[in-house]
C-alpha cells in the first residue's frame, strides 16, 4: 500500500506500537494490508524481501477493512476465516464480510480456558483436556504434564512425564515388603520353629521323670 493510500496513516490500529503507515498488518488479524484492500505486489517500491506483501488472489473482488480485525464483526477474524490468507473465500473458509457464517469462538489462548492449572488449553478455538509443558496451561496439583514445550501434552498422576514417551514409571511407595509362601527363607524359618518346640517338648518330660 503506497503511503499516500495508507488509511489512517497517523493512527495505530492494533496499538503495537506501530503506526499504521509503517505497519503492513494495521489490525493484526493475519492478513495484510495490502491483501484487505485487493491490492498485488507489483509496485517499484514493494521490497519482496521483507515478506510483507501476499497479491490478492482475486484482484480486488473480495476486499476487508485492514484497520478492523473483524470486518463484519460476526466474532471470529479476517485472518481466521481467510485461513491461507490470499484474500479469496475459497472451499472450506467463511467469508469475513459475512456475519452469519462465522464460526463460535470459544478461546484465543490458553488464558481463556481458565487458570494456569486448569488442565485446559486452547485448541483450534477449542478449550480442549491438555496441557503445556512452557507457554501455556498446565496440569492440577500433583499431576504431570507429558508435554515438556508448547505442543499440548496430558496431564496424569505418577512418574515424570506421566508414564507417556521420554517419562519413567512413578517410583514405588516406601513400605513393608513380603514374602510368597513356601519360598526358601519361609521353609528354613518354619523349619528352625518346628525343632525348638521338640526342644521345648523334650525338656518338659525330663522335669516330670
Amino acid at each position: 500500500v503506497l503511503d499516500g493510500d495508507e488509511p489512517n496513516p497517523a493512527d495505530d490500529a492494533d496499538e503495537d506500537g506501530q503506526p499504521n503507515i509503517m505497519d503492513p498488518d494495521s489490525d493484526n488479524d493475519g492478513l495484510f494490508d495490502g491483501t484487505e484492500l485487493g491490492l498485488g505486489c507489483d509496485e517499484l517500491d514493494t521490497d519482496a524481501l521483507q515478506k510483507h506483501c501476499v497479491p490478492d488472489g482475486d484482484n480486488g473482488a473480495t476486499k476487508t477493512n485492514p484497520l478492523l480485525a473483524d470486518t463484519d464483526g460476526g466474532g471470529t477474524s479476517d485472518g481466521l476465516e481467510d485461513a491461507n490468507l490470499n484474500g479469496v473465500v475459497d472451499s472450506g473458509e467463511t467469508d469475513p464480510n459475512d456475519s452469519t457464517d462465522d464460526l463460535v469462538v470459544e478461546c484465543t489462548t490458553d488464558s481463556d480456558c481458565g487458570e494456569t492449572d486448569s488442565g485446559k488449553v486452547c485448541d483450534n478455538q477449542v478449550c480442549v483436556s491438555g496441557c503445556r509443558g512452557t507457554g501455556g496451561n498446565t496440569c492440577p496439583a500433583e499431576q504431570v504434564c507429558s508435554s515438556t514445550d508448547d505442543t499440548i501434552g496430558e496431564c496424569s498422576t505418577g512418574g515424570t512425564g506421566g508414564g507417556g514417551a521420554g517419562g519413567s514409571e512413578p517410583e514405588p511407595t516406601p513400605g513393608c515388603g513380603c514374602r510368597t509362601a513356601g519360598s526358601q527363607d519361609d521353609t528354613g524359618a518354619l523349619g528352625l520353629l518346628a525343632l525348638a518346640g521338640l526342644a521345648t517338648i523334650a525338656a518338659r518330660r525330663r522335669r516330670r521323670r
